[in-house]
């Protein structure tokens, strides 16, 4: 099922930039800030700055990457808010902090296209009793939602599988409001015997973590 909807957002606040380039990108840098855009229907494209660590808290909330964001653009001309949601981001290879961000304009009445993260509970009987190995295979899934419906996690029950048992995508508990973006057959867990594991090549399907979150809105 899907557990802790977004019911509201973080917030963050952003002012115009002036400059662009290396240079001006270090300026912010050591001043704490970082360079941003914002991509939006009504404005087209802003080019922002605003201050990392506020990013970075949002981004290492329970929402993470799918927070929706009320986004405060102040400028000599008074404050503008956007809601957005964080379309790309790019980070040091090294240092892992933020260079660079973009933020989609969303609208709370358009169902939004994210990946959430598909979370096993429960203890299987095939591990417990059977000496069994839990094979989960899919990590993340796309769904498709209002954005004040984005779940944080989807979690499907393991605590019936023994020994040669799964569950696909069809069992998934996303709520009527989400759809999920997957073929329905598909194996999301497995209960298999211990040499199976050795066995069999390595399948990886969670995403690893890149610069693209995958956001989208409906056209």
């Amino acid at each position: 099922m899907a557990e802790d909807l977004q019911t509201t957002g973080a917030s963050l606040d952003a002012y115009p930039r002036e400059g662009c380039g290396k240079g001006y990108s270090n300026k912010l840098f050591s001043k704490g800030y970082m360079p941003a855009v914002l991509y939006s229907k009504s404005i087209g494209s802003k080019p922002l700055e605003l201050e990392a660590r506020a990013l970075e808290d949002v981004l290492k909330s329970k929402t993470g990457r799918n927070s929706v964001i009320d986004l405060h653009l102040k400028s000599g001309d008074g404050e503008d808010s956007y809601k957005v949601m964080v379309k790309d981001l790019q980070y040091h290879p090294i240092r892992r902090s933020y260079l660079h961000a973009d933020f989609l304009e969303i609208s709370l009445t358009d169902r939004v296209q994210i990946a959430a993260k598909v979370v096993l509970v429960g203890e299987a009987p095939g591990v417990a009793e059977e000496g069994g190995i839990l094979d989960q295979i899919i990590r993340e899934v796309g769904v498709k939602c209002l954005p004040g419906s984005i779940p944080d996690i989807i979690t499907v029950d393991v605590s019936k599988l023994y020994i040669g048992d799964s569950v696909a995508v069809m069992d998934l508990q996303a709520g009527p409001d989400i759809e999920i973006l997957a073929d329905e057959d598909l194996v999301v867990a497995r209960v298999i015997p211990p040499q199976s594991l050795q066995e069999e090549p390595g399948i990886e399907t969670e995403a690893g973590e890149g610069e693209k979150t995958g956001i989208k809105t409906e056209e």
